[in-house]
């Protein structure tokens, strides 16, 4: 892929982005409501023991359903559902010196998960403001997936792992082998952005439509998204909703123009090349085929920059702009 020379054109290209006027995102919604449930399903298997193992396994199977099915099978590597493989597996599982390390550090950070909910559950409260019809999850399902996922979803419930937010310096997360989770991996397991990842896997597969389209098609799905995560947590620095450090942020800032201008001069904007929608909108150390001192996914920045500007200039709900084809979006924008 052609190197991308980007040039530096300062910060004040972007000082008019955030305009100072009300935030359209800080809504009343105290008459909004919808019922969130919690389940803690790490601390339950690691308080039972064997006998209460075989009594509550069953149960959980039904009311846990896809999201318990997920955690033994795809996480825990139980490939059974049966009494009897749950509970064996659960005791060699709890016996493990490296688990019982992480199941210490675990409940150190996050029991009572109570505790953190209330953000949660005013963000979704806050999504049904803006879509009224959208689908909301039933439960969050909080759990040790022994690093397998950060945030699962199921058709009703989210999985999350907590142990993929102790934080990239952990002594336990450094121990991770680093053929699998490199550097960049292990400093984007920061608590900071657990609640934000948790509205964009439900946003990502549950009410933002997927699309196999072309890069731009793409971007503005995702700039739809992080939109969304706004309206969710209207307080939240841009950075963490992006998913940035600051420093990427501004970096990002002040080369769009630059990215903007290459996507167009090398006609990739409407390519469906699986290749350039991996190396723009993918997570990594840095967006491939650009300079290796920018941040990654600089496609979805760009998105999200493009869906902030439609909105700017239109003043439409976000249902309206859901609605709205990303070719609407594309032709409007313009970076001043």
């Amino acid at each position: 892929m052609t190197k991308l020379i980007l040039f530096a054109l300062g910060s004040l290209l972007i000082l008019g982005f955030y305009a100072c006027k009300s935030d359209p995102f800080k809504n009343d919604i105290s008459n909004i409501t919808h019922k969130l449930e919690i389940y803690n399903l790490d601390s339950v298997l690691i308080a039972s023991d064997w006998n209460e193992i075989l009594r509550i396994n069953s149960a959980l199977q039904i009311e846990l359903g896809d999201a318990y099915g997920y955690v033994l099978g795809t996480c825990l590597n139980i490939s059974s559902p049966s009494d009897t493989v749950v509970a064996n597996s659960l005791k060699r599982f709890k016996s493990d010196p490296y688990i019982s390390k992480l199941e210490k550090e675990i409940k150190k950070k996050f029991y009572p998960v109570r505790e953190m909910n209330g953000a949660l559950d005013s963000a979704f409260r806050r999504l049904k403001f803006h879509l009224p019809q959208a689908a909301l999850p039933k439960r969050i399902v909080w759990a040790n997936t022994l690093f397998n996922s950060s945030v699962f979803a199921t058709e009703t419930d989210l999985v999350v792992g907590m142990e993929r937010y102790l934080g990239g310096k952990h002594p336990l997360v450094q121990q991770l082998p680093t053929d699998v989770f490199f550097e960049w991996i292990k400093e984007g397991m920061d608590v900071k952005y657990l609640h934000r990842d948790i509205i964009t896997t439900w946003l990502m597969t549950h009410v933002v439509e997927e699309t196999d389209g072309n890069l731009a098609e793409q971007m503005v799905r995702y700039g739809k998204i992080l939109v969304l995560v706004e309206a969710a947590f209207p307080d939240l620095l841009k950075e963490t909703i992006l998913r940035y450090k600051k420093e990427d942020l501004e970096w990002a800032n002040d080369h769009i123009f630059a990215f903007w201008d290459y996507l167009k001069n090398e006609n990739l904007l409407f390519k469906n090349d699986e290749r350039d929608k991996m190396n723009f909108l993918n997570p990594g150390p840095f967006t491939v085929g650009l300079p290796e001192k920018g941040p990654d996914r600089l496609g979805q920045f760009l998105g999200w920059r493009m869906v902030h500007s439609f909105l700017e200039k239109n003043e439409v709900s976000l249902a309206t702009l859901m609605e709205t084809p990303y070719t609407k979006i594309l032709q409007e924008f313009e970076i001043d």
